[in-house]
């Protein structure tokens, strides 16, 4: 009960925006009081300190939240002047015209991109950092946006216990006390079967875009990525 109660607000926000249209700012501020209000109400948020205490704590509250979306805002604005700054230089039309000299292929193409390119952003930088460059890549070679951010998050997500320089496995050493060593080699177990999976859907998503690779060529794909990893 209290793990749905805490889910509430996260699949408000969502219903918000997939159902209703509404925009992320606006689902955001409705989930934010709905998360107040459960804190509050369920979890006794508050109830320790009252009065001047209990303000303090909803200040400190405001501002871990402010500054953790600060820390995001800051690797997203970058990648979205990058993108700016490729669109009015021509960067994209010569990054896609390099491609097909590499291949003409779309769906190589975006396997270059959203895998190849945008594992590597995810290791260097993590954040949203690879779907924010990546997809409008894809957009420039010619895929739809929703192909796009579907294929660069498909992408990314093979590798993502990795990313940012491996801060997500250097947290489970100082929260377990386990050797970085110990939980890297299960953790890439794990994304050995992963990508494969994710390999599937990847194919799946070029084949909804209009870009089927031929017969045989999610076997390969996936092969190329299981057989590296263990």
């Amino acid at each position: 009960m209290l793990v749905l109660a805490a889910a509430a607000p996260i699949l408000l926000m969502l219903g918000l925006m997939l159902a209703l249209q509404w925009s992320a700012a606006r689902a955001g501020l409705v989930a934010l009081a709905l998360a107040v209000g459960v804190a509050c109400a369920l979890f006794g948020f508050g109830a320790a300190s009252p009065g001047p205490g209990a303000a303090l704590a909803y200040t400190g509250v405001a501002a871990e939240g402010g500054f953790l979306a600060l820390t995001i805002l800051w690797i997203l604005w970058p990648a979205l002047a990058l993108h700016r700054l490729q669109q009015q230089s021509g960067a994209i039309e010569a990054l896609r015209l390099g491609l097909a000299s590499l291949t003409a292929k779309p769906a190589l193409q975006a396997l270059l991109v959203a895998w190849l390119l945008a594992l590597f952003f995810e290791g260097a930088a993590g954040f949203g950092t690879p779907v924010a460059l990546a997809a409008p890549m894809l957009v420039g070679l010619g895929f739809a946006p929703v192909h796009a951010v579907v294929l660069a998050l498909l992408g990314h997500a093979a590798g993502v216990s990795f990313g940012a320089l491996g801060t997500p496995v250097l947290a489970q050493v100082a929260l377990t006390g386990l050797g970085a060593l110990e939980i890297a080699w299960r953790t890439a177990l794990l994304h050995t079967v992963l990508g494969a999976v994710l390999m599937l859907f990847f194919v799946r998503t070029l084949a909804a875009s209009g870009h089927a690779p031929g017969r045989g060529w999610a076997a390969l794909a996936a092969a190329g990525f299981l057989l590296p990893s263990l």
